[in-house]
């Protein structure tokens, strides 16, 4: 990790449309339990997003109401309301003590992707990633906390970018002895999909370790135990002793069969105690 923070970038777009001089249509956008009301350009709104263009311009009720619910928080509502009017998200950090602070937080840029998800707003959730990327990518001093990882993929389907980024991150540059006690607790019930890709790219990252030319990409993460009973629940020796001839009868077989030669092997009779004598009858 580098020893200071990377210079501020400027998350500018294009405008995907303009407010035209004789539509001043507007429209408004209830958020939370209270239904605080936001008031906005419809061909503004409409022009980010095919959702609210089909929802107002189509044959819903909302055309003729030209109001509507949306599922987030006044947070979030009000930093969309900034970045449609000026194309941007705010950049600017705060400088406390030695170590800047962005002003949107890590749960704010996962609001603001949820409701471009949820909406059909591609540009937002473009320009959210490359503001996540750029602070907490690789060559950024802060961190996401593996709750994040959870909080992402309750919010957002697995396909989506950022749950596809996070995966691609924390295989590559998660270092779990930085982590917290409420890192490790987190790792409980981590979300399928998020656990098996980093478990495939952390395969494949450790192929490409093995030297060129070598076919044995088993030993890439160290070592296979070949011993069998590693695998097994063995009560005593005896059972432990038999369980080791049997499983060289079996490998026999294997290549036997492998070799064309299918003859039987002789299954090793189970020694007789007395315990299982009473338990048999």
């Amino acid at each position: 990790m580098p020893p200071s923070a990377p210079s501020t970038p400027n998350l500018k777009r294009k405008r995907s449309s303009f407010i035209s001089p004789t539509d001043q249509t507007i429209v408004t956008l209830k958020v939370g339990p209270d239904g605080t009301p936001y008031n906005v350009h419809l061909e503004l709104l409409c022009g980010c997003s095919e959702y609210f263009r089909g929802l107002f311009k189509g044959g819903f009720r909302e055309a003729e109401d030209r109001t509507t619910t949306v599922e987030t928080n006044v947070r979030t509502m009000q930093i969309l309301m900034r970045w449609l009017y000026t194309q941007k998200l705010e950049t600017q950090h705060i400088p406390r003590g030695n170590k800047p602070e962005w002003q949107l937080h890590s749960s704010e840029l996962l609001d603001l992707y949820a409701f471009g998800d949820r909406y059909d707003v591609p540009e937002l959730r473009n320009d959210t990633m490359r503001y996540i990327q750029i602070q907490y990518g690789q060559s950024s001093i802060q961190r996401l906390p593996t709750s994040y990882i959870h909080q992402a993929f309750e919010k957002l389907p697995a396909s989506s970018t950022l749950c596809r980024w996070l995966i691609q991150h924390f295989a590559h540059y998660w270092d779990p002895e930085k982590d917290t006690d409420d890192d490790v607790a987190d790792y409980k019930n981590m979300p399928q999909e998020f656990l098996l890709g980093v478990a495939l790219i952390c395969l494949k990252r450790l192929v490409r370790l093995q030297p060129r030319g070598s076919t044995n990409h088993r030993m890439a993460g160290g070592e296979f135990n070949v011993d069998p009973c590693h695998f097994h629940e063995h009560g005593d020796e005896d059972s432990t002793a038999l369980c080791v001839e049997e499983s060289a009868r079996l490998a026999e077989l294997r290549r036997k069969e492998k070799s064309g030669n299918i003859t039987p092997v002789p299954a090793k009779k189970p020694k007789i105690t007395i315990e299982s004598r009473i338990f048999s009858s």
